[in-house]
């Protein structure tokens, strides 16, 4: 972080909310980072969080310059990018895109098992949503073929200024690449894909896993994801129509019910998008969740919460990104 923007941020942490009019009281920037710091210390694994006032800047961190496996919170960013590419006139929303079996990504996908191996159709538009509101994979492969490959993502994060996320392999690799498997077709299978990671030897597993863990590849730090999501909420990546658009179905996203949702007060919205990895050996690779908390009169958080390595079960992993949400929005 630039000294420039250092002094903004501090400058901004010390606006007393009680003299904002209208605005609600929320955590004074120490009692936070004490919460925060207190849930990332008691979980067992590596926990990442931040939350950023988007009406003053302040920001509290807790391993905020530490670097995060992203999973599907990947999507948000490639969203943006496909969002870019509808601006510059590369593709519409409203264009059909052919899909065939060949097409088909790996692990979770609605867009694969409607189809059931046969051909098929979706805008996208339609594909935007699956990818985003849903997570599906295969919508996310295709999409990301249509706008350049990761290597564009990254390209367009750099030059909107945005350093600490960074996009690398398209699903087939990345879920592959987490246990060890080299990609083949017939991976896309989900009983398929788990029964061949299982019979993987366990050490060579457990190896890839914790490989995947230091791995800088499709990773973000969460000042970095606090950037891109105040960066989008800005209007500083989109046109005012793209950033309308990914906003309305980032409120629509139907995973992750338990995570940042569950933890906000009655009446606010969250605009989001999830991240997780399948548990094996006891081991979770990655359940995340980022996006924007929005109060009852507009007020909005930027959040990123990010949990690598865990050996917690799901729920508690889950109840940890609701307490953080918690938190950030405790009067």
């Amino acid at each position: 972080m630039s000294l420039a923007r250092r002094q903004f941020l501090t400058a901004a942490a010390t606006v007393p909310l009680a003299a904002m009019p209208g605005l609600p009281a929320f955590a004074t920037d120490a009692g936070l980072e004490k919460a925060l710091s207190d849930l990332a210390t008691a979980h067992p694994g590596r926990v990442g969080i931040g939350v950023r006032d988007l009406a003053t800047g302040a920001t509290t961190l807790v391993g905020g310059g530490r670097r995060f496996p992203m999973q599907s919170v990947f999507k948000f960013p490639i969203g943006i990018a496909v969002l870019d590419a509808a601006d510059r006139g590369a593709l519409t929303l409203d264009q059909t895109v052919k899909l065939t079996p060949a097409d088909m990504s790996v692990a979770w996908s609605p867009l694969r098992d409607r189809l059931a191996g046969q051909p098929g159709e979706d805008t996208v538009r339609e594909l935007l949503e699956l990818m985003v509101a849903q997570s599906d994979n295969t919508a996310c492969d295709v999409l990301l073929g249509m706008i350049g490959g990761p290597e564009a993502v990254t390209a367009l994060l750099r030059a909107k200024g945005i350093d600490g996320v960074r996009v690398d392999r398209a699903e087939r690799e990345l879920q592959t690449g987490v246990y060890g498997l080299p990609w083949r077709p017939e991976l896309v299978d989900w009983e398929t894909f788990k029964a061949a990671a299982r019979a993987l030897d366990p050490a060579a597993r457990r190896a890839s896993m914790l490989a995947y863990l230091d791995d800088p590849r499709d990773t973000s730090t969460p000042e970095g994801m606090l950037d891109l999501l105040a960066a989008f909420h800005d209007g500083r990546m989109l046109s005012e129509a793209g950033t309308a658009e990914l906003r309305r179905i980032m409120l629509s996203t139907t995973t992750g019910t338990k995570r940042l949702k569950a933890g906000v007060p009655p009446g606010w919205r969250v605009a989001h998008k999830t991240g997780s990895g399948w548990t094996v050996d006891g081991l979770s690779p990655a359940n995340n969740d980022v996006g924007l908390l929005i109060a009852p009169n507009g007020r909005t958080l930027a959040i990123a919460v990010f949990i690598a390595g865990s050996t917690a079960p799901m729920e508690e992993q889950e109840a940890l990104i609701a307490a953080a949400a918690r938190a950030a929005t405790a009067d």
